[in-house]
């Protein structure tokens, strides 16, 4: 099993980035994984290169939008000939990568 590392606040400098990731191309805060290492599986190596294009300007920030919802009930029922049940529970009702 293998285990996240943590770093205490004031323990000192972070690690340096995993390998193959260049300074700046770090993950956009709240939206999912902000690394894709390479794996034995990947069959296409592709090293990124300046062809003198100008990004532009940065986009504006990603917002989250948070909702409140009140449901009836935490059980949910299911009338599809698909599922075997009749009845579940759905704790990430609502969420962005659920």
């Amino acid at each position: 099993m293998t285990r996240a590392r943590t770093f205490p606040a004031g323990s000192g400098p972070l690690p340096a980035p995993a390998p193959g990731r260049t300074p700046g191309q770090g993950p956009t805060p709240g939206r999912g994984a902000g690394g894709n290492p390479a794996n034995r599986f990947d069959r296409l190596a592709v090293t990124p290169e300046d062809d003198g294009w100008d990004p532009g300007e940065a986009p504006p920030p990603l917002r989250t939008e948070t909702r409140i919802e009140r449901p009836r009930s935490a059980i949910t029922r299911n009338s599809s000939p698909d599922v075997p049940f009749d009845r579940s529970v759905n704790p990430y009702r609502g969420c962005e990568h659920g």
